[in-house]
């Protein structure tokens, strides 16, 4: 075997080494989606899997305003090319998404509406306030319950009565 030869192979595996973690890293956070099932104002079903929205809590279905946010998401998802981006996974095995449509992105934008709270993470928390501010949506009906309080008062309550 020639040094040139040793060479080429050598350069060859060094390539592969390099380059092997960038291929892996380019697993796909992002896809589209058409006419997803909308489950509440912060959850969606599309292709087999429940996707919560990124940085975001809707009140919930048995709460004030938890139907009026399902209903403007359901809206504002309907017959959109949607584009899911993937920004991790909750404790419950939920994969965690911002979506996009030609309005821009869902979760501010539901925010904005007064139709969820800023919640997780800091990247809605000037959003809510301005919403607040504006009393848009459920924030001109006195504001909204914050469903994180909502979830420990009613799951305390069905653990009193059991």
């Amino acid at each position: 075997m020639t040094i040139e030869y040793f060479g080429l192979i050598l350069g060859f595996f060094a390539f592969l080494f390099l380059v092997q973690p960038l291929l892996a890293s380019g697993k796909k956070n992002s896809w589209e989606i058409t006419s997803p099932l909308v489950i509440d104002g912060d959850t969606i079903f599309s292709d087999g899997r429940k996707i919560r929205l990124h940085g975001i809590d809707a009140p919930e279905m048995d709460q004030a305003g938890g139907p009026a946010a399902k209903a403007l998401l359901d809206h504002m998802l309907s017959g959109e090319k949607i584009t899911v981006v993937q920004t991790g996974e909750d404790q419950y095995g939920r994969l965690v998404a911002r979506l996009h449509t030609h309005e821009g992105d869902i979760c501010r934008i539901m925010v904005a509406r007064g139709y969820a709270v800023a919640s997780f993470h800091d990247d809605y928390k000037s959003t809510q306030k301005r919403a607040e501010r504006q009393r848009s949506g459920l924030w001109n009906t006195g504001g909204i319950i914050d469903p994180a309080i909502h979830r420990r008062k009613t799951q305390r309550d069905r653990g009193a009565r059991a």
